[in-house]
């Protein structure tokens, strides 16, 4: 069991805002319970939900609610939480609220109740360059299995209060009633949440410890996650997947530069480049300065012997990490982001992952540098795009047309933008709305709003313990310096085999 820590704070506007209290579960029960049997009647709860929402498809209500909530777990001040939800109560219409947050993690948790009686969990992705060292060092070397937890990360703590809240999650669902319990995050956020759907769903064959709890009907969405998943857990989860054919346990969200997916799947990616780049400058160098009437033997030298060699060393270093450490993959239902049609389709996981490690496909990445190493892992750009292809489908062509105007002002404009910023938060919802003007006042909804963590400690450094510190720091270091001596070795090597 989980306890709110006792936060001896002075609150005066906010009644939702939980101190004092030893369970937090209780405490969100009673909430959701609340917003399940009318108990507001102001101004949000009656508010009209656009007749489009209530025509909308089941999966793409799920979907725009997952990025929203996703979105929102970034944001960490009590008025531009209440904001953003105002502005979308008639295209999201959400219950209730309630945010959570442990001292000892950067990771937030948004529980959210819909007016279908879905239950919605979402998890902040990584806010810390630390953080971020950290998960790339824990997936460097272990990858997710489904019948256990990752050995590392359950080392340093950095996911066990999920595990843990999971059952008590999963209880509160059935308890209230849910249709549906959905996990959802962005980024690492995004990884907490296919863990946490992992556990629930292994609880549910496991037929414990209660048995009740194997009706719920689990789903993940999850947007921009790291390929994190071994190969055993992906064919448990096929298998998973065929058995509800109907309606998909996981949904991938993903954008065709995005990073994150795409390194920890292949982590050598930069060997690659590094590849491109050498070869580009040796043949180059090859035309420029051999005038000699054989300038042809060296060029078929280099381009016969030389740079495939150095490839082969790249590929020989990629084959020995998936032996030592094995490979990362993506979960199934993968949609990827289509530039040309503007929107996310349905693609197959290992087309995904073939695209990671191809050299044609480096070249495009190459040209598209800025969304690759900026842009495209934004959750700003995840929400964006998702809303406009969600609200467009139902709105017509006009507002296509319309939606379309605004994803080319936000491509302009997204480079600009931190993935985890959230004090941006308040201009970015008078101007993002999509329209929906109609929305809740802010102060209108504050009822629906509920902190089991006050929001003072969402922005405050962590509290942990000086031996998990060490820890961490010890596993970024390795796993850093490891993929740093690899990389150093190899440009070293090629260019040696390159100068002969």
């Amino acid at each position: 069991m989980i306890n709110v820590e006792n936060h001896v704070i002075n609150v005066k506007d906010n009644t939702n805002i939980v101190v004092n209290s030893t369970n937090w579960i209780e405490s969100l029960y009673d909430h959701i319970e609340t917003a399940q049997n009318g108990g507001w009647d102001d101004d949000a709860a009656s508010c009209h939900i656009d007749a489009d929402t209530l025509k909308r498809p089941l999966h793409d209500h799920l979907m725009l609610s997952s990025v929203f909530l996703s979105r929102l777990a970034y944001v960490n001040y009590e008025k531009d939480i209440a904001n953003m939800i105002a502005q979308h109560t008639t295209t999201i219409p959400l219950r209730s609220i309630s945010f959570y947050k442990p001292t000892h993690t950067r990771t937030k948790m948004v529980v959210a109740l819909d007016h279908l009686d879905n239950m919605f969990v979402a998890f902040t992705g990584s806010t810390a360059v630390s953080d971020v060292q950290l998960d790339v060092a824990c997936g460097l070397f272990e990858k997710q299995f489904y019948d256990r937890e990752h050995t590392l990360y359950a080392t340093i703590a950095r996911f066990e209060w999920v595990y843990c809240a999971v059952q008590q999650l999963m209880t509160i669902a059935y308890r209230c009633k849910a249709k549906r319990l959905i996990f959802t995050g962005h980024s690492m956020g995004a990884n907490a949440a296919s863990w946490a759907a992992i556990h629930a769903l292994n609880l549910q064959r496991q037929s414990a410890p209660s048995p009740h709890l194997g009706t719920l009907s689990i789903k993940c969405y999850s947007f921009a996650a790291a390929s994190y998943f071994h190969q055993e857990t992906r064919e448990l989860i096929d298998q998973l997947e065929r058995e509800r054919p109907h309606e998909p346990i996981f949904t991938t969200v993903l954008n065709e530069f995005d990073l994150v997916p795409l390194m920890s799947h292949h982590p050598f990616l930069m060997l690659d480049f590094f590849f491109i780049i050498l070869a580009f400058v040796s043949m180059l160098h090859t035309l420029l300065y051999h005038r000699e009437p054989s300038m042809f033997a060296p060029l078929l030298l280099l381009l016969a012997v030389k740079l495939p060699l150095s490839y082969a060393l790249a590929k020989l270093v990629d084959t020995l990490y998936i032996k030592c450490f094995s490979i990362g993959l993506l979960s199934p239902n993968v949609h990827l982001f289509n530039a040309k049609e503007n929107r996310y389709i349905a693609t197959d996981p290992m087309s995904v992952e073939s695209r990671f490690k191809s050299l044609l496909h480096h070249l495009v990445k190459l040209y598209n540098i800025r969304a690759l190493f900026n842009q495209d892992h934004s959750c700003e750009l995840y929400y964006q795009r998702v809303q406009s292809q969600i609200l467009c489908s139902v709105s017509g062509s006009a507002a296509n047309a319309a939606s379309n105007t605004q994803h080319q002002q936000l491509s302009t404009n997204m480079a600009h933008m931190s993935t985890t910023t959230s004090d941006t938060v308040s201009s970015y919802t008078d101007t993002t709305s999509n329209g929906n003007g109609n929305g809740a006042d802010s102060s209108s909804i504050s009822n629906h709003i509920q902190y089991l963590t006050h929001p003072a400690h969402f922005v405050v450094d962590i509290v942990e313990d000086e031996r998990i510190a060490l820890l961490k720091k010890r596993i970024t270091m390795k796993g850093l310096g490891i993929l740093m001596i690899i990389h150093m070795m190899w440009v070293v090597l090629s260019i040696i085999i390159l100068s002969f």
